[in-house]
């Protein structure tokens, strides 16, 4: 009799143990949860107001052109036909120590000052806020 003979009965329970503790040891993040998601689709516009998965809805202005691809919808905005999303709603509050913001995006032309999302205030000499965007290089 071979090892893997006599060992057999013993390595597949034990090869199952390891992996149910394994699966049920897997955590997701250990930081706060999203507080806004939009998924920028068609179906999600009602009017001009885009709705939220998650969090504030955002009103859109501007001419909105989509696009389809097997990745699914996109909104198509260029230098011309650019409009802004504005929250609606009261609470308008930021985290203050940290905040972490994710896009997924195709820049097709490259401009300066280009942005995709932040909070902005700018008063003249008073520019208060952040931005996530991008230039020409």
């Amino acid at each position: 009799m071979t090892y893997l003979q006599i060992l057999r009965p013993v390595l597949l329970p034990l090869a199952l143990t390891v992996s149910l503790l394994l699966a049920s040891s897997a955590h997701g993040h250990d930081g706060p949860d999203p507080l806004i998601h939009w998924d920028f689709k068609p179906q999600q516009l009602q009017g001009s107001k885009l709705k939220a998965r998650l969090g504030m809805d955002i009103e859109l202005s501007g001419p909105l052109r989509w696009s389809q691809d097997e990745f699914g919808h996109s909104l198509m905005l260029t230098p011309r036909t650019a409009g802004y999303a504005q929250p609606t709603g009261t609470d308008t509050t930021l985290p203050t120590r940290a905040i972490t913001v994710s896009a997924w995006v195709s820049v097709d032309e490259p401009l300066d000052w280009g942005g995709i999302i932040g909070r902005i205030q700018d008063d003249g000499d008073q520019e208060l806020g952040w931005m996530l965007g991008f230039d020409r290089r």
